[in-house]
Protein backbone atom coordinates (compact mmCIF):
# COMPACT_ATOMS: atom_id res chain seq x y z
CA UNK A 1 0.00 0.00 0.00
CA UNK A 2 1.20 3.22 -1.00
CA UNK A 3 1.28 6.01 2.11
CA UNK A 4 -1.73 8.05 0.63
CA UNK A 5 -4.59 5.51 2.42
CA UNK A 6 -6.75 7.81 3.01
CA UNK A 7 -7.30 8.73 -1.14
CA UNK A 8 -6.85 4.59 -1.11
CA UNK A 9 -4.51 4.06 -3.88
CA UNK A 10 -2.90 0.43 -4.17
CA UNK A 11 -0.74 -0.59 -6.36
CA UNK A 12 -1.24 2.49 -8.79
CA UNK A 13 -5.02 1.74 -8.31
CA UNK A 14 -7.58 4.66 -6.93
CA UNK A 15 -10.46 2.78 -5.06
CA UNK A 16 -13.06 4.88 -3.43
CA UNK A 17 -12.62 6.57 -0.56
CA UNK A 18 -15.92 6.85 0.90
CA UNK A 19 -16.93 3.07 1.86
CA UNK A 20 -17.07 4.33 5.36
CA UNK A 21 -15.13 3.15 8.32
CA UNK A 22 -18.22 0.58 8.87
CA UNK A 23 -17.83 -1.31 5.87
CA UNK A 24 -14.11 -0.95 4.87
CA UNK A 25 -11.36 -2.71 6.60
CA UNK A 26 -7.63 -1.64 5.82
CA UNK A 27 -6.34 -5.35 6.68
CA UNK A 28 -2.79 -4.95 5.15
CA UNK A 29 -1.94 -1.44 7.13
CA UNK A 30 -3.98 -2.45 10.22
CA UNK A 31 -2.19 -2.03 13.74
CA UNK A 32 -2.50 -6.30 13.89
CA UNK A 33 -1.09 -7.41 10.94
CA UNK A 34 1.69 -4.49 10.37
CA UNK A 35 2.58 -4.97 14.46
CA UNK A 36 2.40 -8.75 14.87
CA UNK A 37 1.52 -11.08 12.00
CA UNK A 38 3.37 -9.91 9.43
CA UNK A 39 6.29 -11.08 11.50
CA UNK A 40 5.40 -14.13 11.46
CA UNK A 41 4.90 -14.68 7.78
CA UNK A 42 1.16 -13.85 7.27
CA UNK A 43 0.23 -11.86 4.05
CA UNK A 44 -2.67 -9.77 3.93
CA UNK A 45 -4.99 -8.33 0.89
CA UNK A 46 -5.00 -4.48 0.48
CA UNK A 47 -8.84 -4.33 2.41
CA UNK A 48 -12.11 -5.82 2.78
CA UNK A 49 -15.21 -4.05 2.06
CA UNK A 50 -18.48 -5.33 3.74
CA UNK A 51 -21.70 -4.35 1.21
CA UNK A 52 -24.53 -4.47 2.55
CA UNK A 53 -28.12 -5.40 0.77
CA UNK A 54 -31.80 -5.70 1.55
CA UNK A 55 -31.72 -8.58 3.19
CA UNK A 56 -28.56 -9.71 5.29
CA UNK A 57 -28.51 -13.29 2.98
CA UNK A 58 -27.46 -11.09 0.06
CA UNK A 59 -24.75 -9.20 1.87
CA UNK A 60 -21.30 -10.15 0.76
CA UNK A 61 -17.81 -9.58 2.47
CA UNK A 62 -15.22 -8.74 -0.37
CA UNK A 63 -11.62 -9.37 -0.19
CA UNK A 64 -9.38 -7.03 -2.56
CA UNK A 65 -5.56 -7.18 -3.50
CA UNK A 66 -4.44 -5.14 -6.13
CA UNK A 67 -1.30 -5.54 -8.22
CA UNK A 68 0.89 -3.48 -10.55
CA UNK A 69 1.67 -6.72 -13.01
CA UNK A 70 2.09 -10.01 -12.56
CA UNK A 71 5.28 -11.31 -14.85
CA UNK A 72 4.00 -13.38 -18.15
CA UNK A 73 4.02 -16.91 -17.63
CA UNK A 74 7.10 -17.38 -19.90
CA UNK A 75 9.42 -18.25 -16.69
CA UNK A 76 6.29 -21.06 -15.15
CA UNK A 77 8.27 -21.20 -11.76
CA UNK A 78 8.10 -17.16 -10.93
CA UNK A 79 4.56 -16.64 -12.55
CA UNK A 80 3.79 -19.87 -9.93
CA UNK A 81 5.57 -18.40 -6.70
CA UNK A 82 3.09 -14.94 -7.94
CA UNK A 83 -0.24 -16.76 -7.85
CA UNK A 84 1.21 -18.55 -4.55
CA UNK A 85 1.67 -15.64 -2.93
CA UNK A 86 -1.42 -13.94 -3.81
CA UNK A 87 -3.52 -16.98 -2.99
CA UNK A 88 -1.81 -17.08 0.57
CA UNK A 89 -3.12 -12.87 0.98
CA UNK A 90 -6.28 -13.91 0.58
CA UNK A 91 -6.07 -17.01 3.18
CA UNK A 92 -4.23 -15.20 5.33
CA UNK A 93 -6.55 -12.56 5.57
CA UNK A 94 -9.70 -14.60 5.52
CA UNK A 95 -8.08 -16.43 8.70
CA UNK A 96 -7.31 -12.99 10.30
CA UNK A 97 -11.08 -12.04 9.81
CA UNK A 98 -12.31 -15.31 11.41
CA UNK A 99 -9.81 -15.18 13.95
CA UNK A 100 -10.77 -11.46 14.94
CA UNK A 101 -14.38 -12.48 14.50
CA UNK A 102 -14.25 -15.77 17.25
CA UNK A 103 -12.52 -14.08 20.01
CA UNK A 104 -9.02 -13.18 19.05
CA UNK A 105 -7.86 -9.55 19.71
CA UNK A 106 -11.17 -9.03 19.19
CA UNK A 107 -10.98 -6.32 22.23
CA UNK A 108 -7.31 -4.84 20.95
CA UNK A 109 -8.26 -5.26 17.24
CA UNK A 110 -11.12 -3.27 15.84
CA UNK A 111 -12.80 -4.19 12.99
CA UNK A 112 -15.76 -2.42 11.23
CA UNK A 113 -18.44 -2.38 13.01
CA UNK A 114 -20.67 -4.14 9.93
CA UNK A 115 -18.41 -6.83 9.93
CA UNK A 116 -19.63 -8.25 13.03
CA UNK A 117 -23.36 -8.71 12.35
CA UNK A 118 -21.75 -10.02 8.92
CA UNK A 119 -20.26 -13.22 10.62
CA UNK A 120 -24.03 -14.28 12.30
CA UNK A 121 -25.84 -13.51 8.55
CA UNK A 122 -23.79 -13.27 5.94
CA UNK A 123 -23.48 -15.91 3.38
CA UNK A 124 -20.95 -14.65 0.51
CA UNK A 125 -17.35 -14.18 0.35
CA UNK A 126 -15.72 -12.84 -2.51
CA UNK A 127 -12.01 -13.00 -3.64
CA UNK A 128 -10.49 -10.05 -5.82
CA UNK A 129 -7.81 -9.71 -7.70
CA UNK A 130 -6.90 -6.67 -9.74
CA UNK A 131 -3.67 -6.16 -12.13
Amino acid sequence: MQDDAKNMIFSGMQFRKDFGADNCYLIEDSYLHKQSLSSYGFKAVEFVLYISSNSNESSKLIFVEAKIKIKPPENAKKFSDEIADISQKFIDSLQIICGIWHGGCKDKTPIPANFAHYREYGKKIILVFLE
